[in-house]
């Protein structure tokens, strides 16, 4: 992720960074534990950042913000600071 935010940046170190986001993201997500559903929202949102276009990450986070919603529960605001 530094190397991601230092100046001059390329687009490899963007897709890095995201990718390691997502991958961490995938892990707190495919635990079934909904109590880790929020990491997961965070690394989503974080990785997001990096690699907009990501769409399988994109369509992850939108079921878990959907999974909060159908419980009746708020969505955590991890990863929107």
């Amino acid at each position: 992720e530094a190397r991601a935010k230092a100046a001059g940046a390329g687009e490899a170190d963007k897709k890095a960074a995201a990718s390691a986001y997502f991958e961490r993201a995938d892990f707190f997500r495919d635990q079934g534990d909904p109590k880790l559903y929020r990491f997961a929202l965070r690394d989503y949102r974080v990785g997001l950042r990096y690699d907009p276009a990501a769409k399988e990450p994109r369509a992850k986070m939108d079921e878990i913000v959907r999974i909060y919603q159908s419980m009746g529960r708020p969505v955590p605001d991890l990863g929107n600071e």
